[in-house]
C-alpha cells in the first residue's frame, strides 16, 4: 500500500495537483478496490486474475504462463516476460 501511495503522489505531483495525507488516500484506494472485487464477482459474465506486481518483477516467465493459461492462448511467453522492465519500479520501500 505504501509504494501504491508513493506512486500515486509521485504521479500527481507532475501533474501539479495537490495530494492528500497518506491515510485519506489508503482509504480511498482501499474502498475503491472492495467496491471493484464486489461489483466484479457480481458479474457472470466477467473473471478475472489477480497478479501481485512484485511477483511479476520475480518470476515473468511463470506469471506470464498463469496468463496465457488465464486467457486460454497460445501467446508469446518470452515476449511477455522481456517486456517487464524492473526499472519502471520506482517506488520502492526500503
Amino acid at each position: 500500500m505504501e509504494e501504491i501511495l508513493a506512486s500515486q503522489r509521485a504521479m500527481l505531483e507532475r501533474q501539479g495537483k495537490a495530494s492528500a495525507d497518506d491515510a485519506t488516500l489508503a482509504k480511498i484506494f482501499r474502498s475503491q478496490l472492495a467496491q471493484l472485487e464486489e461489483w466484479l464477482a457480481a458479474q457472470p459474465a466477467f473473471s478475472f486474475l489477480a497478479v501481485d506486481y512484485h511477483r511479476v518483477l520475480k518470476e515473468p516467465l511463470e506469471v506470464a504462463r498463469e496468463v496465457n493459461a488465464f486467457v486460454q492462448a497460445n501467446l508469446n511467453l518470452e515476449a511477455m516476460a522481456a517486456a517487464v522492465d524492473p526499472a519502471l519500479y520506482r517506488q520502492r520501500l526500503a
